[in-house]
């Protein structure tokens, strides 16, 4: 579980960000218009949105192994048919990056919190590096690997810690994960503490930014 966590670190955000720098490339060797070409970089922030909020019931009533299994091979076959099924498979296979990408953010902390109970500090942190520094390098790389090899090559490279995770995870499909919210001590809804308004807000304003430049 911690090689495939890990492997899964560096693939949450490189297939994402990889775009951004291809997406002129992508625009004019598809014929795309600028707004659906800039759709590219919007259609998985959609996925993270709807799809993190059932990622936990379909977590507990399945199991959160099979779930983060079905991410992954979600995660394998988007990067292939975004690659080579052309514009319709580019925005299809683009949405099931997505949703799979939507899995592994909500299910690899909390797998953290409960097989690594000693170290989460040091595992959010290796999570939170690995993930940033991907998505950089991936932004760097893409350019080079598109005019040496084409887009679709550099598009398509990112299968391969995609399909290496979904190999590791193979052992791990059947773990439950036997956590049970605690009750907020004085009771009612978190919608109701401004800390989480706050905290909201916050985390809302740096992925504004952080996906604003990505675009």
């Amino acid at each position: 579980m911690f090689l495939a966590i890990i492997v899964i670190f560096c693939g949450l955000r490189a297939p994402i960000t990889e775009v951004g720098s291809l997406v002129s490339t992508i625009r004019d060797g598809l014929g795309l218009s600028s707004t659906s070409a800039g759709m590219l970089t919007t259609i998985p922030l959609i996925a993270f949105g709807i799809i993190s909020v059932f990622v936990g019931h379909f977590s507990d009533r399945l199991g959160a192994g099979k779930v983060m299994l079905v991410g992954l091979l979600l995660l394998v076959a988007g990067i292939v048919l975004r690659t080579f099924a052309v514009a319709a498979g580019l925005f299809i296979g683009t949405a099931i990056i997505g949703i799979g990408l939507a899995v592994g953010n909500v299910l690899i902390p909390a797998f953290i919190k409960a097989f690594f109970p000693e170290k989460v500090g040091t595992m959010t942190s290796a999570y939170t590096t690995s993930m940033s520094v991907f998505a950089g390098i991936s932004g760097g790389i893409s350019v080079p690997l598109a005019k040496a090899y084409g887009w679709q090559l550099s598009l398509f490279i990112w299968i391969i810690p995609a399909a290496t995770a979904l190999l590791l995870w193979l052992p791990n499909r059947n773990t439950v994960l036997a956590v049970k919210a605690k009750r907020a001590s004085k009771g009612g809804s978190i919608a109701k503490d401004s800390m989480t308004w706050l905290i909201s807000l916050y985390i809302g304003v740096q992925s504004l930014l952080f996906y604003c430049f990505v675009a």
